[in-house]
């Protein structure tokens, strides 16, 4: 140690300078302790006559490397209140999104409300509907009861014609079905009679043919025996016979199918007279019930 001062030192963790008396060094922690803590301290030594003093703060660790316990306390009170900051907060904007969707929902309704007592216009059906579906179908329903009866009356009516319309015309649709089903039973009924009426009058055609059939064979028979010709006679009546009975049978066949195709024509027609005449009173008593049943959902909303 000198006499002007204290001289250089190496304490084997740091370098000290020489000082003169009654000065303070200071020097920052090495750069070994940056490993274990974040902390950059400081540390000092004063000069005395003495020689050098002891580090102030001492030792190493606690100026350099190691965090008192005091501080470590302050920190975890630090963290912890910021943690409960945090969560006020969160808290906070949780309200405020509430206040600001109840706000949201009754500005809905009352433009739904005023649009509704105004005109009742569908930008204002829109928005009462919006309204209900995000507050609830209960002020809904009180909304449409004290500014939307007169509306709703409308609707029902509308909706009671439509329904009224469509009771009619499945109404009148089934009349006419039951009335077709009777036709074609009648023209059914019909047609077995005429075809038991033709097979009748084909039997007595063909017993006709045959009677003449023999009153030929008889004449010739009997031309044979005064002429003395049996063999011409026969040939002769069989062919008159057979001649006569082809015309018969091809025109009897002709008139037939004719009459037929008539009663085949007639009948389709009238078939779709009567699908039309059902349909046309089906709509009719679908309509009457329509609006019964809309004046009685208007009474007892009334009620």
């Amino acid at each position: 140690m000198e006499e002007s001062g204290c001289g250089s030192l190496w304490d084997n963790i740091s370098c000290w300078p020489a000082v003169n008396f009654g000065e303070t060094k200071v020097l920052s922690c090495p750069l070994l302790f940056t490993y274990f803590s974040k902390i950059q301290g400081n540390i000092s030594r004063n000069c005395t006559r003495d020689g050098w003093s002891e580090i102030y703060p001492a030792p190493y660790p606690v100026a350099c490397g190691e965090k008192k316990e005091e501080e470590e306390e302050e920190e975890e009170k630090r963290r912890e209140g910021g943690r409960e900051r945090e969560k006020e907060r969160k808290k906070e904007r949780k309200k405020e999104r509430k206040k600001r969707k109840k706000e949201r929902k009754k500005e809905r309704k009352k433009e739904g409300r005023k649009h509704r007592r105004e005109g009742g216009s569908k930008e204002g059906r829109e928005r009462g509907q919006e309204g209900e579906w995000e507050g609830g179908r209960k002020e809904g329903r009180k909304d449409r009861r004290e500014g939307g009866r007169k509306g709703e009356r409308g609707r029902g009516r509308e909706g009671g014609r439509k329904e009224g319309e469509r009771g009619q015309e499945g109404g009148r649709e089934r009349k006419k079905e039951k009335k077709g089903r009777k036709e074609g039973r009648k023209e059914g009924r019909e047609e077995g009679r005429t075809g038991q009426d033709r097979r009748e009058g084909g039997s007595k055609e063909g017993r006709e043919r045959e009677d003449r059939r023999e009153s030929g064979r008889k004449e010739g028979r009997g031309g044979r025996e005064r002429t003395g010709g049996r063999e011409g006679g026969r040939e002769g009546g069989r062919k008159e016979g057979r001649k006569e009975g082809r015309k018969d049978r091809r025109e009897g066949g002709r008139k037939g199918e004719r009459e037929d195709r008539r009663e085949s024509g007639r009948k389709e027609g009238r078939r779709k007279e009567g699908r039309k005449e059902g349909r046309k009173e089906g709509r009719k008593e679908g309509r009457k019930e329509g609006r019964k049943e809309g004046d009685q959902k208007e009474k007892k909303e009334v009620d």
